[in-house]
């Protein structure tokens, strides 16, 4: 009897000890997967991370990440009445959520202004739209960069697409409105702005929606056909910025800009022109110009593949910041047919003067005066000096009758 039960507790201890070796292994392969793999969770968080110190230049700290699926209807409770509220446009049409609570909001604002984060807990107010500008582009750059990281995982999410920033809302209500989906997938990151100099939640709610590949003219999937891909990418447009120059004016001048106020550019502006990306990334230098009568530029600048130059090629005439003589007197021209036609007409008239038929020969019945009539010149110069006792000879004393 002893014997039996020293084998079944022997046996049970066996099987205790060959379970816990089992787990233990399951949750090495866990953590040795989750450390190869991109969950949404960790890419969320490196793409902000990234983005605020490449595109910024701060340093954003994400302590803390909490995913959760929540319904449509109780979404706009998990959102902060006083936290910058806005829109986020999908390519397929389907919006999702963002929030940034007046902490972080006033950190990067403070970063973008004053050059750091201030120390102190900002003070409620209300977010305005210059403070989603400010953040556009950042909330833009994490997007793009959360985007790309799920992409090369084998379990991309069929809820992932492109985002960007859109539209501000005024509360949860109205931002809960602008959503069409049924559940969304609910990222609450804990964020720490410059060491801990503040601290606050951003919320992104991302919908549960597949979204479909693009498809082929011959139904084929584009993703899964190179050739096709490398055909549309093709296709793509890129909107390009030919800036001349750039100038630093006040801002009350800048408030009382008008049609017709001129501003002064650097006179080699037209040879020295910086063509970059929408995001203001520069790639190129050029030379502003025409071609037949249209206005182009000439891409010049270090690394740039030398073009082919054909007969067929028109001739580039390089622009200057002079106005032609031709196109002054055509200004000219147009300025006075502009007056003439505001101006009323002068009626012409025979002889305004009247002394049209008077006769000036007869110029001999004037009176011939001598010298002893006009007495001596030379008494002139006292009339500024106070009157003497005795008035000088061959003058005349004002107001005496004479």
């Amino acid at each position: 009897m002893v014997i039996a039960v020293r084998t079944m507790v022997t046996r049970r201890m066996s099987d205790t000890g060959q379970g816990s070796i089992l787990r233990r292994k399951a949750s090495d392969w866990r953590q040795d997967y989750m450390a190869r793999t991109m969950p949404p969770e960790k890419a969320l968080r490196l793409a902000i991370e990234k983005a605020g110190e490449t595109g910024l230049g701060m340093v954003l700290d994400v302590r803390e990440v909490r995913r959760r699926v929540v319904q449509h209807e109780n979404l706009s409770q998990n959102l902060n009445a006083e936290a910058l509220l806005a829109v986020l446009e999908g390519d397929d049409g389907e919006p999702s959520a963002l929030s940034v609570d007046a902490q972080v909001l006033a950190g990067m604002v403070e970063f973008q202004t004053i050059g750091k984060v201030v120390a102190r807990e900002a003070t409620g107010r209300l977010p305005t739209r210059v403070d989603a500008a400010l953040i556009t582009p950042f909330i833009n750059d994490l997007l793009s960069r959360f985007r790309a990281a799920l992409l090369d995982q084998p379990d991309t999410p069929d809820w992932l697409q492109t985002y960007r920033m859109g539209a501000m809302t005024a509360g949860p209500r109205t931002l809960s409105l602008s959503l069409t989906s049924h559940e969304y997938h609910l990222f609450e990151l804990h964020i720490a702005l410059e060491g801990g100099a503040k601290s606050g939640v951003m919320l992104f709610g991302f919908p549960e929606c597949k979204v479909a590949p693009e498809e082929a003219a011959d139904g084929r999937s584009v993703e899964a056909d190179p050739k096709a891909f490398a055909d549309n990418l093709k296709l793509a447009t890129s909107d390009l910025k030919a800036i001349l120059a750039r100038v630093n004016v006040p801002i009350t001048t800048l408030q009382t800009l008008a049609v017709g106020d001129v501003l002064h550019i650097p006179k080699g502006a037209l040879h020295d022109t910086r063509l970059e990306t929408a995001s203001g990334h520069e790639i190129a230098r050029a030379q502003v110009g025409q071609v037949d009568g249209t206005r182009a530029i000439r891409l010049r600048g270090k690394g740039l593949p030398k073009a082919r130059v054909t007969e067929e090629e028109p001739n580039f005439v390089e622009e200057t910041l002079t106005v032609s003589s031709e196109q002054e007197l055509e200004e000219l021209l147009a300025a006075e047919t502009a007056l003439d036609a505001v101006l009323p007409p002068v009626e012409e008239m025979d002889d305004p003067t009247g002394l049209a038929d008077d006769d000036f020969s007869d110029l001999d019945d004037l009176i011939q005066l001598s010298a002893d009539d006009i007495g001596d010149p030379t008494a002139l110069a006292n009339l500024g000096a106070p009157p003497s006792e005795e008035a000088p000879p061959n003058s005349v004393a004002l107001g005496d009758g004479a």
